[in-house]
């Protein structure tokens, strides 16, 4: 009944903007891998655009991110299993007699080609490993099952499972899109994506623009997950004022299944 009114309300108001009490405000964490990596390679950056540039530029991210990646697999308590060497991340897993080898790409004549690897998380519950995969405009997440063995890569970042882990969800922040993907545990192993219902973006744009006006087409500073049950996952995007500001206003979304549905729908919460 009560999702059933917020959703009758942002009906109501969806020809209206956002009056200012209706913008909650928060202050966003700071990326810090994001921030050692660029402090670590930008005089290379800053050099001339040649073809020793590129190399140098290539060699200062593979170092950076070879010492962040063994250094998590160290804290991890998992150095005789997980090691990064240059642009290699090998894992050891018990079904196999070589090891998983995730290997980056580059091309110094086609730079969106190039991908760049970093170990994102462990989970020793689970036994899992998430390795992020930064493609040229977007980015996904690669996860290894420690375990099983079992490894797949899922579009989009964000990656968290629902409590019983029969559902996932990611968010796809490719240029000009920023959809939440839901994925469903099939028998195999794997995760395979979900339906939604026919008006999901219809419902997710009329919110968006509720906040952000119609002209606004900018992209979110961050998106953060959460999972209320196995049927119930909480979206927040977070939009700042200016590139430079450490707050951003928040628009939140319910993605919901019921019982008698096979599809997920949306429901816009103020």
């Amino acid at each position: 009944m009560l999702l059933g009114l917020m959703f009758i309300g942002a009906q109501t108001h969806a020809e209206t903007r956002a009056a200012m009490s209706d913008y909650v405000w928060e202050v966003l964490p700071e990326n810090a891998r994001e921030t050692e990596f660029s402090e670590l390679c930008d005089d290379v950056e800053e050099e001339s655009g040649s073809d020793p540039y590129q190399r140098l530029y290539l060699d200062c991210l593979q170092k950076a991110a070879e010492n962040h990646d063994n250094r998590l697999s160290r804290q991890w308590g998992l150095s005789e299993t997980l090691a990064r060497e240059k642009d290699t991340i090998y894992i050891k897993v018990p079904n196999r007699r070589l090891p998983l080898t995730f290997r980056e790409k580059y091309s110094v004549w086609s730079e969106d080609s190039n991908t760049y690897l970093t170990l994102e998380d462990y989970h020793p519950k689970n036994q899992t490993v998430t390795i992020e995969k930064n493609l040229w405009e977007s980015v996904n997440t690669i996860m290894v099952n420690l375990k099983s063995g079992i490894e797949q890569e899922f579009t989009g970042t964000q990656l968290t499972f629902s409590p019983n882990r029969d559902y996932a969800a990611t968010v796809d922040m490719d240029v000009g899109e920023q959809d939440v993907i839901l994925w469903q545990l099939q028998a195999d192993g794997l995760y395979h994506p979900e339906d939604t219902a026919e008006d999901v973006q219809a419902r997710f744009w009329q919110h968006m623009t509720y906040y952000n006006g119609e002209d606004f087409d900018g992209m979110a500073a961050r998106v953060t997950l959460e999972w209320v049950t196995d049927a119930s996952l909480i979206a927040d995007y977070y939009f700042k004022m200016n590139p430079e500001d450490t707050a951003a206003y928040r628009v939140r979304f319910n993605y919901v299944k019921p019982k008698d549905s096979d599809e997920w729908q949306l429901i816009p919460i103020r």
